[in-house]
């Protein structure tokens, strides 16, 4: 049986887990092997990174321009690993600002070359006509995607997001919290600031005086979990916990399904984690913040309008309380999760299932259904 040559690229985590379930399910589909960058999931499906992913890892648009001449260099270094592998398949998993530089070096290859994850919120007529001319196939997550190609020549997929393949045994919610030494009365949040350092560095102070004063407006004791990502953010989390008044304590990325699990409800920076939260059917408030160049920038070039998290986007209303920038301040996320604790928690769980049920294509799981478009 021939071996499918696999280069496969994920820029930062939310795109190592996609990739990681993607490799699994190529594998049942094929033999493959597999060359590119990844984090750690990936590398459990067999992936061999030519360089660690976190290099790539970087967030907004000023952060970013600091990081040129690496990028550039990690550009190089990439287009020259795919050429020397001469894969079977190219696949790109969101990271357009990385990933499209790439594709458009290694157009003449004879590789199918397939991008996972459309670009929904920055998307232009520029960014159709770009996938269009370098790729075969564009496969989304979200069902309002397919829209934006409905002109165009390029072959789009709805394969569904791969986050409601996930499991959460709500069952062992009481010994889960026993085993982290919570009671039964203490009220448990996941504080979830991003998986890059700066994401902690921007939001994480605001953060903690909001748990701060939700901790002084309750009658309970406060447990405040924080999954990491990497043991950088966990440093850089550290160190601002240092301010806090509540109870907290740390968990690494195995842990994470189970402390979602035993949480009461959630502040989170917007991203996936925001919807692994939502399949997991735990009450939130979602932020977001950047530099003020980088917020000014945004919505100059790409028009930042609407919401940001993908359940009021499919919802188009609000139904997550979301804050973006200036609003994005101690005592908004305090309030809104204290709505939260008093009344509105059910109501949020019951409307983002609705929502949720809409990220799937088909019966088979998305990981699957986008296996399938990979080699159809």
């Amino acid at each position: 049986m021939k071996t499918n040559k696999i280069f496969i690229i994920a820029g930062e985590s939310s795109g190592d887990n996609l990739g990681r379930k993607l490799c699994h399910c190529l594998k049942k589909e094929a033999k493959c092997e597999f060359l590119g960058i990844g984090g750690e999931g990936m590398k459990s499906e067999g992936l061999r990174t030519i360089f660690p992913m976190e290099e790539l890892s970087l967030f907004g648009f000023t952060e970013i321009f600091f990081k040129i001449p690496n990028i550039l260099r990690r550009i190089r270094f990439t287009i020259k690993q795919i050429r020397k592998y001469d894969p079977d398949f190219i696949i790109t998993i969101d990271s357009p600002g990385f990933c499209f530089r790439v594709i458009k070096k290694v157009a003449d290859l004879r590789a199918r070359k397939i991008h996972y994850v459309a670009p929904s919120i920055w998307i232009k007529p520029e960014r159709v006509k770009f996938l269009e001319k370098y790729y075969d196939k564009v496969l989304t997550l979200l069902p309002f995607e397919k829209k934006f190609f409905k002109k165009s020549k390029l072959k789009c997929i709805f394969v569904g997001h791969p986050v409601v393949e996930d499991n959460f045994d709500h069952k062992n919610k009481d010994s889960i919290r026993g085993r982290y030494s919570i009671e039964k009365d203490d009220v448990l949040i996941t504080a979830m600031l991003g998986s890059r350092e700066s994401e902690v560095e921007r939001m994480g102070v605001t953060f903690i005086d909001a748990l701060n004063r939700v901790y002084r407006s309750i009658d309970k004791k406060l447990v405040v979990a924080f999954p990491y990502v990497s043991e950088n953010t966990k440093l850089s989390i550290e160190k601002i916990a240092k301010r806090a008044t509540f109870d907290f304590f740390f968990c690494n990325q195995s842990e994470k399904k189970n402390i979602f699990v035993a949480s009461d409800f959630a502040l989170v920076k917007s991203g996936t984690s925001s919807l692994e939260l939502a399949v997991a059917k735990v009450p939130m408030v979602v932020a977001y913040k950047v530099s003020w160049l980088s917020a000014l920038i945004a919505r100059y070039i790409i028009g930042l309008k609407g919401y940001i998290s993908i359940i009021n986007i499919l919802a188009k209303k609000q139904i997550i309380p979301e804050f973006i920038q200036d609003k994005c301040n101690a005592e908004n996320l305090s309030v809104a999760l204290l709505n939260l604790m008093h009344k509105d928690s059910k109501r949020q769980i019951s409307l983002v299932q609705r929502e949720i049920a809409k990220l799937r294509a088909n019966k088979t799981t998305p990981s699957q259904e986008a296996a399938k478009a990979v080699f159809d």
